[in-house]
């Protein structure tokens, strides 16, 4: 007897939406990328 794979979902589900993906290299990135400094949790050592 063969059982249907208990981690797959069963056929006949509606498909789950995805956000649009950001832009990769070779791309202009967004404004919302653009306006976001980096944050650091450390200052940098001398010498380390």
């Amino acid at each position: 007897m063969i059982k249907s794979f208990e981690h797959q979902a069963p056929l006949g589900t509606s498909h789950i939406p995805h956000t649009e993906p950001k832009p990769q290299h070779g791309q202009k990135p967004d404004a919302e990328c653009l306006k976001t400094p980096e944050k650091r949790s450390f200052e940098p050592r001398p010498g380390h």
